[in-house]
């Protein structure tokens, strides 16, 4: 098939992220409003669908359960491949008192072995892109695998990485510099109010809104509290 990357938010009405008690075709837990959203499990379960055309084997669990869900008779492995669900833990799998995982959609595969995922946050963002680095690591989470969407060819279509440079003005006071794209990183310094800085990369995600890597290398900045120039 010719695969279509998602990277815009389902419409309300599209009967793939509707629950089935609300006429949707979506049976992953009811958020509100007849949707599935939002929630990363919903979403991928629903993204998963679409991309098949038909209604998938996933698992209705948690995020951290999908991947030892073996039973849905999907493929695994570790290298990403587009139409894919990338599978993260949270703590240790089973046990949601320590978190529930997280699970996204491969949207696109970069040269450099990085991806670029559609996701939602469970009671959070509706829908969000999220770049993930060669390591596919996600902070506080556990990389578990990759499942397969039978619809997509085996081979993975490879793009470059897509250009992001670009110049911010900060309009904070003072803005920490964190060491990741997210509240929850370590700060490495901090940048002042109307100093412009140029942006290599973006990235966002669960508990987090917009951050831009910095040129320098110090490390990512919340781009809320910017304006580009």
């Amino acid at each position: 098939m010719s695969f279509k990357p998602r990277t815009t938010a389902p419409g309300t009405s599209d009967n793939n992220w509707r629950h089935t008690s609300y006429g949707g075709k979506n049976s992953c837990i009811h958020i509100a409003g007849g949707s599935v959203l939002p929630n990363c499990v919903g979403y991928a379960w629903g993204r998963f669908m679409e991309i098949m055309g038909s209604t998938p084997r996933l698992s209705r669990g948690n995020a951290e359960d999908w991947w030892g869900a073996t039973g849905d008779g999907y493929s695994r492995g570790k290298t990403p491949k587009l139409g894919a669900v990338i599978c993260w833990s949270k703590g240790r799998v089973g046990d949601s008192s320590d978190g529930a995982g997280h699970v996204a959609i491969v949207e696109q595969i970069n040269s450099n072995g990085s991806i670029r995922t559609s996701n939602s946050a469970y009671k959070g963002t509706r829908f969000y892109m999220q770049d993930i680095g060669s390591s596919y690591a996600l902070s506080g989470y556990g990389f578990q695998g990759f499942i397969y969407n039978p619809a997509v060819g085996s081979s993975p279509i490879v793009t470059p990485p897509p250009s992001t440079q670009f110049k911010v003005r900060v309009t904070a006071s003072v803005l920490n510099i964190r060491t990741g794209p997210g509240t929850n990183y370590g700060t490495n310094g901090s940048v002042k109010l109307n100093e412009v800085y140029t942006i290599t990369q973006t990235s966002s995600g669960p508990g987090a809104n917009s951050w831009g890597k910095l040129l320098s290398g110090a490390g990512w900045i919340s781009l809320d509290f910017t304006v580009r120039v």
